[in-house]
């Protein structure tokens, strides 16, 4: 079964010389990932990630293997500034492969990947250059929850003696009002 597309990014239209030069980049994962926190498991799991650019020049496709082409990658977590690609991340023949569960590392729980393009005119010589970039955050689901229950009359008394640190856990002291 091929792969199919299940995020992309925006079109880069750019005229120069009678060049005409449009890209988008697509991805063969959705651009959000989620964390269960109680499994410890992401989904998708990064084992196969593939960004790959679509490039038309002059509305003609061009392969990612044209001798005209020169494809980079850089990667950006949050509001960062744009970096080189890490450990698991390999561009090859102009496609961008991912085989970690980089969000799980990015602070911000984004990252996004650049992909630049330069198509030089095998005639003119005439470069041009398009930018695209496609957005992945990581959604974390919450921990075990727990429901309680309770009946009847009751009073709770918050203890201030916790440091602030440890609120996660209020300690309450249940009283139970007992008949005269």
């Amino acid at each position: 079964m091929a792969n199919q597309t299940k995020a992309s990014s925006m079109l880069t239209i750019m005229d120069v010389s009678d060049i005409k030069l449009s890209t988008y980049i697509s991805a063969n994962y959705p651009t959000t990932q989620i964390y269960d926190s109680n499994a410890g498991t992401y989904a998708p799991s990064w084992t196969n990630l593939k960004i790959t650019p679509v490039i038309f020049v002059n509305d003609k496709a061009v392969s990612l293997t044209d001798s005209s082409l020169n494809i980079t990658y850089k990667r950006q977590d949050g509001n960062s500034t744009e970096a080189a690609l890490t450990t698991g991340e390999t561009a090859a023949s102009g496609i961008l492969t991912v085989n970690q569960n980089k969000l799980a590392s990015a602070s911000s729980g984004i990252i996004t990947y650049i992909c630049y393009i330069v198509y030089t005119d095998p005639n003119s010589k005439v470069s041009v250059n398009a930018k695209n970039t496609l957005t992945f955050s990581l959604v974390k689901q919450g921990g075990n929850a727990h429901t309680v229950s309770i009946d009847g009359e009751q009073l709770f008394k918050y203890d201030k003696t916790v440091p602030y640190p440890a609120l996660h856990r209020l300690p309450l002291l249940l009283l139970y009002k007992t008949s005269p």
